[in-house]
């Protein structure tokens, strides 16, 4: 049912008159169970919030599968609905709620310091924003406001000025089984902009969500992110040659993910996958056909690390960039920890991982990587810093071109002459079976150290042969 919204005056009077179907909540100040049926009327929509704001908070439970138009902002405000002052909790029944009208308006505000909007299966759809400075078009949640979506979507809306087109987080906001898809904002967060506290948890979506500048699918400029048991795919950045974070992106905050996804996201300049300038914890999580397409620079088509980065059992597969294919680290520390770096591939540098600083792998496989152009190097790692390898196994690695050197590592001082530079340490690591044109073991233009329990062995078209230094301590040829 399509109705026009109505002004504030008449949807006072339609709810004197006393309509069919009770619009209104009641107050009971709060979810203790009881509810007040709302008709598939935009007016009785607004008037049922207004009457829950006006009484202390409330639970409203929409018609099923109704779709609440809204064809107007309310009031003249940038919303399409009243601003959620209280506690309330909308039972949405698989019912939507939608921006119809050729007027710029978000949906949902959440304001501080007594809002706490709790909807259940309910989408949030086609919010716009089109003035400066406002935040998220399909929901904004004030600093000291609540927001929480239980097995819902948030999809279709989109700020062309600003950020968040889905959601502006500056409070607490919890995800739980829901869906934030096909947003798109013109500066950062296409899905998500953070600044609060963000918790993302049990099989959610960010999904196909899409970016100017930064964070397809979430953007932290501060605060706290966790996610868990989600989905981050499709998502990307649209600057032609300057994007973050196809996925996520980083600039201030921390985030954590466990046990996620984070597949088939395309960033312009760097971070595929995930752009980091904060701190980013992986745990159990994929990080698989991600990419950034600019081919002249621009690095990370995994993960793009420049603050502090930590993996746990963390699996980098079948991505592709410029420079560090898999993962690409500068001026930022990186540990990984039982992890695999495999089937990544890299233009110029790096197929698994571009390391500028320091990295420590530890109990992880570098396998199956690729170098493709023709004076590629280090198809498995690159390193020009310190890079620590502790029970890795660096294997079947291939640098294609014609000129290309070190199919497994290749390592560098960058002409420095800086003890930091080109600090490579072996501890029971395995370099084996890596080819390049020449120097398909380890090419370094610098001694290196090699413990025991290392080798470096059956490499094409030699293991050390044709390094900057010759002859290279511990490696047989």
């Amino acid at each position: 049912m399509r109705l026009n919204l109505a002004p504030p005056s008449i949807a006072a009077a339609v709810f004197l008159a006393g309509a069919a179907t009770p619009a209104a909540a009641v107050g009971h100040g709060g979810d203790d169970g009881r509810s007040t049926p709302v008709a598939c009327s935009t007016t009785a929509l607004i008037s049922a919030i207004e009457t829950a704001n006006a009484n202390g908070g409330g639970t409203l439970s929409l018609s099923k599968r109704c779709d609440y138009q809204l064809t107007d902002a309310y009031d003249s405000t940038a919303d399409g609905l009243p601003v959620i002052t209280k506690r309330i909790t909308i039972k949405g029944n698989g019912a939507t709620i939608e921006r119809t009208g050729d007027g710029p308006f978000r949906i949902f505000e959440v304001a501080a310091p007594d809002g706490d909007l709790n909807a259940y299966d309910l989408t949030v759809k086609g919010g716009s924003l089109t003035t400066g400075g406002l935040y998220g078009a399909g929901i904004y949640v004030q600093r000291g406001a609540k927001l929480t979506l239980h097995d819902s979507t948030v999809t279709g809306n989109t700020d062309t000025t600003n950020s968040g087109g889905g959601i502006a987080n500056f409070g607490r906001t919890t995800l739980t089984h829901t869906s934030v898809t096909d947003n798109s904002s013109n500066s950062s967060g296409g899905g998500i902009y953070n600044v609060g506290k963000l918790t993302v948890n049990k099989n959610s979506r960010l999904n196909n969500n899409q970016t100017l500048v930064e964070g397809g699918a979430l953007y932290l400029e501060g605060g706290t992110a966790a996610l868990d048991h989600t989905t981050i795919d499709g998502n990307s950045t649209a600057t032609t040659n300057f994007g973050f974070g196809g996925g996520v992106a980083v600039e201030e905050g921390e985030v954590w993910l466990d046990d996620c996804a984070v597949t088939n996201n395309t960033a312009t300049a760097y971070g595929g996958g995930v752009y980091n300038e904060g701190k980013v914890v992986l745990r159990d999580t994929r990080v698989e056909g991600n990419s950034t397409t600019r081919t002249d620079t621009g690095g990370g088509g995994g993960l793009y690390n420049d603050a502090w980065l930590e993996g746990y059992k963390v699996k980098v597969k079948g991505n592709t960039s410029a420079r560090g294919g898999g993962v690409y680290t500068d001026y930022g520390a990186l540990t990984l920890r039982d992890s695999q770096v495999t089937g990544n591939t890299a233009l110029t540098e790096g197929g698994g991982l571009r390391s500028t600083w320091v990295a420590a792998l530890t109990g992880t496989t570098v396998s199956g990587n690729t170098v493709t152009d023709a004076s590629g190097h280090g198809a498995g790692i690159w390193n020009s810093y310190s890079l620590v390898l502790n029970d890795v196994r660096v294997t079947g690695n291939k640098a294609t071109g014609s000129a290309s050197q070190g199919g497994g590592i290749y390592n560098t001082t960058g002409g420095s002459t800086a003890n930091s530079r080109g600090n490579l340490q072996l501890l029971k690591t395995k370099v084996t079976s890596n080819s390049a044109n020449t120097t398909g073991g380890v090419y370094t233009d610098r001694q290196f150290t090699v413990f025991r329990d290392s080798a470096i062995t059956n490499n094409t078209p030699s293991n050390c042969t044709g390094s900057g230094v010759s002859p290279v301590y511990h490696c047989t040829n």
